[in-house]
C-alpha cells in the first residue's frame, strides 16, 4: 500500500481514536484497510498518540488507555489558585432565583461555596458534599440518583442520566477529565462521559470547567455530544491548536483571572 495518506495527519489520528471509542481495541491491519493508509504510517500515528496518553500501544495495534483519574485529595491540592479564580468567574454567571446543575469535582465544590451566598437557587447535583453545602441557602436541592462512586461522594450511572432527562436548568457547570486538540473534551470512564454529556444537554447555558492542569492531557473516553454554545472556563489560554478545535466545535472560551 502506498505511503500517501488520503487524510491529513490530525484527521487520521482523530479517526484512530474514534475507532477506539467504539471498539476499545484496534488492529493496525484493520485500520489500514479501513482508512486506506499504510501500516507503517499507522504505527507512527499510534506511537505518537501513545506518547500523548490517548491510547496504549500493544503488539499489532492499540487499546484504550488505562488512565485513571487522580484521587480527589490529590486533585484538591492541584492548582487551587486557578480553580478559585474559575469558581469566582463561574459564580458571576449565576443569578438569584435560577436553577443550576453542578457536577462533582474540586472546582465545582469551590463554586458551590460561593453559590451559598445566592438567594433562591434550585440546585441539581450528583455531588453529596455540594448538596449538603447548599441545602441551607438554596430554595431546593435535588440529588441525582445512581450508583455512588467508590473514590468520591458522587453518583453516576443510568439512573442519574434518566433523572436528568426530566429537567431543564438555566445553567450547568460540568467538569472534564481532559482537554486536547485530538480528543477535545474527554473523561476517564464511559459512565462519566455519558453523565457529563447529559448534564450539558440539560442546560440552557452549558459551561465546562477545566483548569490548565487538564489541558493537553486527554482522558480515554471522548465526550461526543457537546452542545453548540457551550463555554469553557479555564485559568490559562489553551494552545492555538486546541483553541481552533474548540472554535470549530462551537465552544466559547472564558479565561478566569486571579483577582487576588
Amino acid at each position: 500500500m502506498s505511503d500517501t495518506s488520503p487524510f491529513p495527519a490530525e484527521h487520521r489520528r482523530a479517526l484512530i481514536l474514534e475507532e477506539l471509542d467504539h471498539h476499545q481495541a484496534v488492529t493496525i491491519r484493520a485500520l489500514s484497510e479501513r482508512l486506506g493508509v499504510s501500516r507503517e504510517t499507522l504505527r507512527k500515528d499510534i506511537a505518537l498518540l501513545a506518547e500523548a496518553n490517548c491510547l496504549r500501544q500493544v503488539r499489532g495495534g492499540a487499546v484504550i488507555a488505562d488512565a485513571q483519574e487522580p484521587p480527589v485529595e490529590e486533585r484538591t491540592q492541584t492548582n487551587p489558585e486557578g480553580k478559585r479564580a474559575m469558581a469566582r468567574h463561574a459564580a458571576g454567571l449565576v443569578e438569584d432565583h435560577t436553577s443550576v446543575l453542578i457536577d462533582s469535582g474540586t472546582s465545582t465544590r469551590m463554586l458551590a461555596e460561593l453559590l451559598a451566598r445566592r438567594n433562591g437557587l434550585t440546585v441539581f447535583t450528583n455531588d453529596l458534599r455540594i448538596a449538603l453545602d447548599l441545602r441551607a441557602s438554596a430554595r431546593a436541592v435535588h440529588v441525582l440518583g445512581g450508583q455512588l462512586g467508590t473514590d468520591e461522594d458522587a453518583t453516576q450511572g443510568l439512573d442519574a442520566i434518566d433523572m436528568l432527562r426530566g429537567y431543564t436548568v438555566d445553567i450547568a457547570f460540568v467538569g472534564v477529565g481532559g482537554l486536547s486538540a485530538e480528543r477535545l473534551v474527554s473523561d476517564f470512564s464511559r459512565d462519566g462521559a455519558a453523565l457529563r454529556c447529559a448534564m450539558l444537554a440539560a442546560a440552557r447555558h452549558p459551561v465546562l470547567l477545566a483548569d490548565h492542569s487538564k489541558i493537553d492531557r486527554p482522558a480515554p473516553v471522548r465526550l461526543t455530544d457537546i452542545p453548540t454554545g457551550t463555554r469553557l472556563i479555564t485559568d490559562r489560554p489553551p494552545a492555538p491548536d486546541l483553541a481552533q478545535t474548540m472554535e470549530a466545535a462551537g465552544i466559547g472560551l472564558d479565561i478566569a483571572r486571579d483577582s487576588a
